[in-house]
């Protein structure tokens, strides 16, 4: 891309963004124009150095110098310091895999790309110095099928694994779900509708009632008459299926399977199916809030971090039912359902979001409930435009052409999602957005210009320094600008509050 020179200097100037060892600046004056293979070494080994750091820290943290400066202390201050411990050295160890992802997926991408030339001899398209299939070229090509899942792939579905070994995703849904529920509430009483008196702002799936809960399913779901219609459909659905929950034989000649499976199967108690019926009547609810048209429900933000909060509760749930989910769900992964979290007590849900947030809340606490893994789409999104986009007609402007559209796609779905919690945060992303698609759509017209003169050139270079530094200045301006008038930003409560009649607005009078 035929950049402009002073572009070129700032961003060549700005690479110990990338942690990259051998071009920062003092080592790359002893090391100067580092050949591609080298940056390849010093992408990879810094990664793992930091992180194997990471681990001797953790190591020499736990095993010698907790039992001794730990020796006095209480067993309670004790296990909560040791659990700071470790959350900090995770949390840093993150933030390492997170800084490093764009520089070394596109070493590791990189290596694999090569041009071949009229002369037959294929070339990195990295560094031309470097002549592709060669036993050097090899060595390095099998490291990188080595990194290609660690990675490019590897840290994606690390981050994704972590948020749901941490229950993140079924929070979401429950969190959600309860919002849902404390809008139909709302909305059932502005019909004028009577209802148990309850605690709105603490209502939830774990402590609503049967009958409230039907009551909500009769009025919104089914209509004023849907109540009757619904008990006589459960009621013959019980019938035709017998007491334990099994279909009758239709005829004595029914087949073995079926007779093995009765053999096998419990019998439902009533509990059971007093349960499978409250789970029918929250789903029917819950459907009926998000496709009705009627209701809309605002951003929903994370708990803020209690230091003071013992979040140890997460770990022994008090029920056994829950219990026995929890070892089932660290053995197994079986965390995408929501149906034990549901009706897990308010206490155990807090303690379980508390946890989550002291120990992966880099990941989702800054985005709202909603799009709590939106930062796997941002890591998707630098993996393509740094190291995907790379493979695709190198050196053309289709390439710029692919890039264009795949900024232009990003700008659109964060300006649908909004995936920030608070609105600075949002508008700030929007701006990088379209800061990075206004890069691309410059440099796509340097690709395709065809008469370039010194007027153009003077304008391309003025345009590409000021979109440099506007991702930089604006949100110290704005941060700056907080601190100075005493105002937090415009954050989704305030804007949930403004809205009247929403979740948290006042009821009209």
């Amino acid at each position: 891309m035929p950049w402009p020179r002073t572009f070129t200097y700032i961003q060549s100037r700005a690479n110990v963004i990338n942690l990259n060892l051998v071009e920062l600046p003092k080592t790359a004056c002893l090391h100067p124009n580092t050949p591609f293979f080298d940056q390849f070494n010093g992408y990879t080994l810094e990664m793992s150095f930091g992180l194997a750091l990471i681990g001797l820290i953790w190591g020499v943290g736990h095993r010698l110098i907790a039992p001794a400066s730990l020796r006095s202390a209480h067993p309670g201050e004790r296990a909560q310091r040791e659990r700071r411990f470790q959350t900090v050295c995770l949390s840093r160890a993150l933030l390492l895999l997170y800084l490093v992802y764009p520089g070394v997926s596109g070493v590791v991408i990189a290596v694999f790309n090569c041009r071949t030339l009229a002369s037959g001899k294929a070339y990195l398209v990295a560094d031309h110095r470097q002549q592709c299939w060669t036993a050097l070229h090899w060595s390095y090509v099998t490291a990188g099928i080595f990194w290609l899942p660690v990675v490019p792939i590897g840290i994606p579905a690390t981050f994704m694994l972590l948020l749901y070994y941490f229950r993140v995703p079924q929070m979401a849904k429950v969190k959600v779900a309860n919002a849902w529920l404390r809008e139909a509430v709302e909305h059932t009483w502005r019909l004028g509708e009577a209802q148990p008196a309850c605690d709105v702002q603490a209502l939830g799936l774990d402590n609503i009632g049967d009958e409230h809960l039907e009551l909500l399913v009769a009025v919104l779901v089914k209509g004023l008459r849907g109540e009757e219609v619904e008990a006589e459909r459960v009621s013959a659905s019980l019938h035709a299926h017998g007491e334990d929950g099994a279909k009758p034989r239709s005829s004595a000649g029914a087949s073995q399977r079926l007779r093995f499976l009765r053999r096998r199967t419990p019998a439902a108690t009533p509990s059971a199916r007093m349960n499978r019926r409250r789970l029918q009547l929250q789903k029917s609810l819950l459907h009926w809030c998000k496709t009705s048209g009627t209701l809309s429900l605002p951003p929903l933000t994370w708990d803020e971090v209690e230091d003071d909060l013992d979040d140890s509760a997460a770990k022994e749930p008090q029920e056994p039912e829950l219990a026995a989910t929890n070892r089932s769900f660290r053995r197994y992964f079986s965390g995408f359902s929501t149906c034990t979290l549901g009706n897990a007590p308010a206490s155990t849900l807090k303690a379980l979001e508390q946890r989550a947030l002291r120990k992966v809340g880099f990941l989702f606490e800054a985005y709202t409930v909603q799009t709590w893994y939106w930062e796997s789409v941002e890591l998707m999104r630098k993996l393509i435009l740094t190291s995907i986009l790379a493979l695709v007609a190198p050196g053309s402007a289709t390439q710029v052409t692919v890039g264009v559209l795949v900024s232009f796609a990003m700008l659109l779905l964060g300006l649908r999602l909004r995936p920030y919690s608070t609105d600075n945060m949002n508008f700030v992303s929007s701006l990088a957005q379209v800061n990075i698609f206004m890069f691309l759509f410059v440099g796509l017209l340097l690709k395709v210009r065809v008469n370039g003169d010194a007027t153009d050139s003077r304008l391309f270079s003025v345009i590409v320094v000021i979109l440099s530094f506007v991702p930089i200045v604006l949100p110290i301006t704005l941060k700056a600008g907080m601190t100075l008038t005493g105002g937090d930003g415009g954050d989704a409560d305030d804007a949930i509050d403004e809205a009247g009649g929403g979740l948290y607005g006042e009821e009209e009078s």
